[in-house]
């Protein structure tokens, strides 16, 4: 009878660590299947984000190529991408509006502010004065290109450049 109990006592033991080593066998699976399935989850939305990146990019090729076979196709396509410019600059201009009155608000109740508003007013016009200038530069440049590919511009331009060079001597 001892040692019945004794081998009853050694089952139970055997049966209680197998117990454990099932559960932390099926703890790991649960962990590594949580894993895998992350991975995947995380692989098939990358697949996903670079189908809908190639589709995007079929569109507008698609739509570059019509639009440059017909007449009709290129105006449809200019005035979509333009129509969405001007909704993209009147939202930022709307924006910009609602920030500089939230701004000009608090510089009615500080100094600082009212400097920093000042200060961001002249930073932004000097901007504007720079894209100006550069505009202008940029645009001179290809009008002076053109007339010089030109048989016309070129006479044109080269009579300029001889007035500028009478003037300053």
């Amino acid at each position: 009878t001892e040692l019945e109990s004794a081998v009853d006592s050694l089952k139970f033991e055997h049966e209680r660590e197998l117990s454990a080593r099932r559960k932390a066998q099926a703890s790991q699976l649960e962990a590594e299947r949580g894993v895998r399935d992350a991975a995947l989850a995380a692989i098939s939305d990358a697949q996903t984000a670079a189908r809908k990146a190639r589709a995007a990019r079929l569109l507008c090729m698609a739509f570059a190529r019509w639009a440059s076979q017909s007449v009709g196709g290129a105006f449809v396509f200019w005035r979509g991408v333009t129509r969405t410019i001007f909704l993209v600059e009147d939202q930022r201009a709307r924006a910009s509006r609602l920030f500089g009155l939230a701004l000009q608000r608090w510089a009615l109740k500080s100094q600082a502010c009212a400097f920093v508003c000042w200060r961001s007013t002249t930073s932004e016009l000097l901007l504007i004065d720079d894209a100006r200038r550069r505009a202008t530069r940029l645009l001179a440049q290809s009008l002076q290109r053109l007339m010089r590919q030109s048989e016309g511009g070129a006479f044109v331009w080269w009579r300029r450049v001889t007035a500028e060079a009478r003037a300053s001597e």
